[in-house]
């Protein structure tokens, strides 16, 4: 199996995608100039000279499946994961020794032939490299091992990855492509040779290159909130949405269970909490997770409560079966005025304080200016009616009778036009079309 991916992919220029996704190989046209490229094929061609290429003062491999070192029982991934095989160099007054031993698991893993006689007959989507580990596949990963394969190259070791071995088709391609790993460490791993003549074996043998592993796409299940006093602007949640998702992909790590969340606008009438929570038994990468959450998350804010400007909220959740692998949640926390007013809440109002130099205004609202103190909008456009001196914004901790949340009041110069000038700013902070004065 070596000789041939020797073959095909050094001198007749195939697979370069299978080494670029198993030996972090660059899929290029002039491959063979990569130093890493040269590396690997230098270790592979140096599997396929053993018989001719002993080392003088050496004795020779010695396989076996004589515990000899009593390191078959070892678990290397927890308990209850015995090992298929292990190699060992060691040095004697005679010269230099090199023994591969393999282990009893190692015996009830099929040859590369009864695999592809077990599969040929499925349909292809059911075919994936994680189901066609073989013997030979295993005895190659220990002969990697094997400090006279690398010579003067970087010896060949188990690399760790997310605080594992990397072992098997779908690790080293996550490891790869997804967590982007450096050819320099992909090269001296001991399964990724195993893995890269595997693929070049099994795509000759079907006809086409099983992926890393089977597709088993997750089932989402998108529930929307029912409503209730508790809702936020559309505008405001998809923004937020979109802000979350990459700084919680920052946060996810695959592999580990955990959960992260966000509070937006907390201890406003806009306050609303983005969260996303995930399994140890989730296989995305950060990219992905952050694809995801990027589609189901302003889905949520979008998708739910029909045409409607206010959005109450909901959950999407990845499962594989009943279990719940990926959640998405948004959730607005603070009670509003119900039912849902048909025009947000509004009224102002302008005084002449005589002798005083200048006009007082009064502002209150519901459903606008909810998360900013009305610095956003409201204080900007108000500005509009001159210099604006003693401005508060005070929000209310529930709304009040008349549906509004927040009251707002300062001072600004004198003039007649000051009514309809506080009005239209009123308006323009997406507030109601009103006229101030009168109650």
């Amino acid at each position: 199996m070596a000789t041939t991916a020797v073959k095909e992919w050094w001198d007749e220029g195939k697979h370069k995608e299978i080494a670029a996704t198993y030996l972090a190989i660059p899929d290029t046209d002039n491959y063979k100039d990569d130093k890493y490229a040269k590396q690997a094929v230098d270790n592979l061609k140096r599997v396929m000279k053993l018989s001719e290429a002993m080392p003088l003062g050496s004795k020779y491999i010695e396989v076996s499946c004589k515990d000899k070192w009593e390191m078959c029982k070892r678990n290397v991934e927890g308990v209850n994961r015995p090992i298929a095989g292990y190699a060992k160099n060691w040095m004697h007054v005679d010269g230099h020794h090199y023994d591969i031993v393999m282990c009893p698991p190692w015996f009830l893993v099929d040859t590369p032939d009864q695999l592809y006689n077990t599969w040929k007959d499925q349909p292809q989507g059911d075919i994936s490299m994680d189901y066609l580990e073989n013997d030979a596949g295993k005895l190659l990963h220990e002969f990697m091992h094997i400090t006279f394969i690398s010579e003067d190259r970087p010896e060949i070791k188990d690399k760790l990855y997310q605080g594992k071995r990397a072992y098997t088709a779908p690790v080293i391609a996550d490891w790869v492509l997804n967590y982007k790993a450096r050819a320099v460490d992909v090269v001296a791993n001991a399964d990724s040779y195993t893995q890269f003549v595997n693929a070049i074996h099994f795509k000759n043998k079907f006809g086409f290159l099983p992926p890393p592993e089977r597709e088993n796409p997750l089932k989402v299940n998108k529930e929307c909130y029912d409503g209730g006093n508790r809702y936020v602007d559309k505008d405001l949640a998809e923004k937020w949405a979109n802000d979350f998702c990459p700084n919680a992909a920052e946060k996810y790590k695959q592999g580990e269970r955990s959960s992260y969340d966000e509070q937006y606008a907390e201890d406003k009438p806009d306050h609303v909490e983005f969260a996303a929570k995930w399994a140890a038994s989730g296989r995305w990468s950060a990219a992905v997770f952050e694809d995801k959450c990027l589609d189901v998350l302003p889905d949520l804010v979008t998708g739910c409560d029909g045409a409607s400007r206010w959005k109450t909220g909901g959950v999407s959740r990845f499962q594989d079966g009943d279990d719940d692998i990926y959640t998405f949640m948004f959730t607005p926390k603070h009670d509003r005025p119900s039912p849902v007013p048909s025009e947000a809440p509004g009224w102002c109002d302008v005084y002449f304080k005589f002798p005083a130099p200048y006009n007082e205004f009064y502002i209150y609202g519901g459903l606008w200016a909810g998360n900013d103190h009305g610095q956003g909008q409201l204080l900007p456009n108000v500005r509009r009616c001159g210099v604006v001196t003693d401005w508060e914004f005070e929000y209310y901790e529930e709304p009040d009778k008349d549906g509004y949340e927040w009251k707002a009041w300062g001072k600004i110069p004198i003039g007649a036009q000051q009514w309809g000038c506080i009005a239209n700013a009123v308006k323009d902070s997406h507030g109601p079309e009103i006229t101030c004065g009168g109650k």
